[in-house]
């Protein structure tokens, strides 16, 4: 006697995070998506961060047996040049025996802008009356938004 059974439908991966044409800014920590069909027994999986000719630059692995449930945080690395880049995600599984891989749509790195000086225009000089108020202006170049902090404790220029 013998049993007829449907083969198993084909594992596949889906990588929806990085979007294509999204850019992520080096040193940030970035979070990558995707969806799998057709895994059983996880194994491990890694993701690997893929420069323009498909080599990759970078891994992250997996403990053996840590289900990352579809997402996994990463850090981009700051030595990483601004460029075009794709994420690869790799499911082993099935005991070690089979793997699947997914890879996403092209996506840009992108380095900050070197900022420029702060430079202090007013009050040029000359001292304050204690107690009086004082207005503090200043240009800068490649430094935006600005955010400031001015205490109410006494403050020594």
């Amino acid at each position: 006697m013998f049993q007829v059974t449907q083969p198993s439908p084909a594992a596949s991966i889906t990588v929806s995070s990085p979007a294509r044409g999204s850019h992520w800014p080096a040193g940030s920590t970035q979070t990558v998506r995707w969806t799998a069909s057709g895994v059983t027994d996880l194994y491990q999986n890694y993701i690997q961060i893929l420069d323009a000719s498909d080599n990759p630059v970078n891994s992250v692995f997996g403990s053996v047996r840590e289900d990352w449930q579809g997402q996994k945080d990463i850090i981009i690395p700051a030595t990483l040049p601004a460029g075009p880049y794709k994420i690869r995600v790799v499911i082993i599984y099935d005991g070690s025996n089979s793997m699947v891989i997914g890879v996403s749509s092209q996506f840009q790195f992108t380095q900050p802008s070197a900022a420029g000086p702060v430079t202090v225009t007013a009050p040029a000089g000359g001292s304050v009356a204690a107690g009086s108020s004082l207005t503090v202006r200043w240009t800068t170049t490649g430094i935006t938004p600005i955010t400031t902090n001015i205490s109410e404790a006494p403050i020594t220029v």
